[in-house]
């Protein structure tokens, strides 16, 4: 049977502003960082963008406006930006690497390896020992694209198809974290300016019913959701509760708001139990510990999760803990990183574990990619994890591909993107 793969879309917000021709460049910067300091992404970007056009765009302004489009994953605008100070960009480390990824993950990978290749034989930093390893795996990474492209007929795998779902699951905001409960029900996260809300849609009649608030959670659940995932049995459920804390000013500046850790509930007779923290040992003081999966391997419980623990190999690596099946202690084992199979110096994120096919599927920002976060699988054999295979296409994009999760019934599954799919920006794919 044919599997199809579905996009779930979401509109960019845009800032509302008022006319700002007449104030100074100066002006618009203060209130940009201004913007910045209490973590407005979207208005310093747009504020930095008109203070640089003031000065005929070659100024530090137009640098900050392509680093603020870059962290809200607006590729194209932080390109642009980026190209009119282009010259200053590529005597930043930082700056450079952005300038570069920015072109790649807007799909313009001949001019990104254009920039990756003159910014590697030009950049004088004191710390170009560390841009070489980082630079090449991009430029690998764009020559692995541009080969695709060349070759796109004939990699293109009949048994995949791309489709968007409908506005009844998409809506003005960015959705997340796809949970499918069922064949029929889908929960999943709609993230606002508010924060984040744990909702569900049906499907009945082979037409998805508008989302809507997810009822029966607990209240702490659906007010400080972030990521989660249902026990093959259904009668637990894991998730992330996201709170916010208190802040150093790079943290703000870096969009850091809050900080996350896993916690499980379970089904009893009046319905579901107050979520429990999961033991410190896993959640860790002063650490984020997100994006749950849990599977089942006889009579042991398997919970998967990413974290910037101490220890690990780059900024958010994968772990495996487990506990026995039964009663519902959660004595967990120590968790154990998954290793550097797996991780890599850059990100690891949202986990699934097809326990069918022994399957680790995750998304990763460290490998040779095509984009941003591209999805990746590994094989569990004989106690080891097999080389990371890329997904290629339509998995991944130029853009950010990730939560890979299959339906129970093996007929499809869901993955979050903010590709452009059509004319349209988006914020999440499925298969089925």
């Amino acid at each position: 049977m044919a599997w199809r793969l579905f996009l779930f879309f979401t509109l960019v917000g845009s800032f509302k502003h008022s006319c700002l021709c007449a104030q100074s460049a100066q002006v618009l910067a203060n209130r940009a960082n201004r913007a910045l300091n209490n973590g407005n992404l979207e208005e310093a970007a747009f504020l930095y963008e008109r203070a640089g056009q003031l000065r005929g765009g070659k100024t530090p302004n137009m640098l900050r406006a392509g680093d603020a489009y870059y962290r809200l994953r607006n590729y194209s605008k932080a390109a642009n930006c980026y190209h009119r100070v282009a010259d200053l960009a590529l005597k930043s480390f930082k700056d450079g690497i952005q300038y570069g990824k920015s072109l790649k993950q807007s799909g313009r990978y001949q001019d990104a390896l254009d920039v990756f290749v003159h910014f590697a034989r030009n950049y004088q930093g004191d710390d170009k020992a560390l841009l070489i390893p980082v630079v090449q795996r991009e430029i690998k990474g764009c020559k692995r694209a541009l080969e695709l492209e060349s070759l796109h007929d004939s990699l293109q795998n009949p048994a995949y198809t791309l489709h968007l779902l409908p506005p009844e699951i998409n809506g003005d905001f960015i959705k997340l974290a796809p949970i499918p409960f069922s064949d029929r029900l889908l929960y999943f996260v709609v993230s606002t300016p508010d924060g984040n809300q744990l909702v569900r849609s049906l499907r009945m009649d082979n037409v998805w019913q508008k989302a809507q608030k997810a009822e029966g959670l607990p209240e702490a659940i659906s007010r400080r959701f972030g990521s989660g995932s249902f026990s093959p049995d259904g009668k637990r459920f894991y998730c992330t509760e996201c709170t916010s804390f208190k802040r150093s000013r790079a943290q703000i500046k870096q969009g850091i708001t809050t900080r996350c850790e896993i916690y499980q509930t379970h089904r009893t007779e009046a319905g579901w139990s107050e979520p429990r923290r999961l033991p410190t040992y896993i959640n860790l003081p002063g650490t984020s510990v997100l994006h749950p999966f849990v599977t089942q391997n006889g009579h042991q419980e398997m919970l998967y999760f990413a974290s910037d623990r101490p220890g690990g190999l780059g900024g958010l690596d994968l772990y495996r803990t487990e506990r026995s099946i039964e009663g519902d202690s959660l004595d967990f084992s120590l968790p154990q990183n998954l290793g550097n199979q797996i991780n890599t110096p850059g990100d690891e994120v949202s986990p699934f574990f097809d326990a069918f096919n022994q399957t680790l599927w995750f998304s990763s920002n460290g490998q040779v990619g095509l984009g941003g976060f591209d999805v990746y699988s590994s094989l569990w054999e004989d106690g080891n994890w097999a080389v990371p295979q890329h997904a290629g296409s339509p998995f991944n994009s130029p853009a950010d591909d990730l939560f890979v999760v299959f339906k129970k019934n093996g007929n499809g599954g869901y993955l979050v993107s903010n590709r452009i799919f059509g004319d349209a920006r988006t914020q999440t794919v499925t298969q089925d």
